[in-house]
């Protein structure tokens, strides 16, 4: 976003509080970086001669108010926290 639009998201918003708008660009910052990630994320698919690799999400897909990543289970282990399909460490 910010390429696009030579700004920052807080910017954008007209975020006053430093703190804040440090904040709220770290989240969009990690929320593009997820979305850019799982945009080039393939899976095999075919048999025999005709194997191939499909991009496993579509942008529409990830946008869905209902989308969820899939997620291992030997992964969610690892976390000790979870929102809403979202999996996250907990920060002491």
């Amino acid at each position: 976003m910010s390429k696009a639009t030579h700004s920052r998201p807080s910017q954008l918003l007209n975020i006053k509080d430093k703190l804040a708008a440090y904040q709220f660009d770290a989240a969009c910052t990690m929320f593009g970086i997820i979305v850019e990630n799982a945009l080039q994320e393939t899976e095999e698919v075919g048999f025999g001669d005709s194997k191939r690799r499909v991009n496993k999400y579509k942008l529409t897909t990830i946008m869905a108010d209902d989308f969820k990543f899939d997620v291992g289970a030997q992964d969610i282990e690892t976390l000790k926290g979870a929102h809403d399909g979202a999996f996250y460490d907990e920060v002491s």
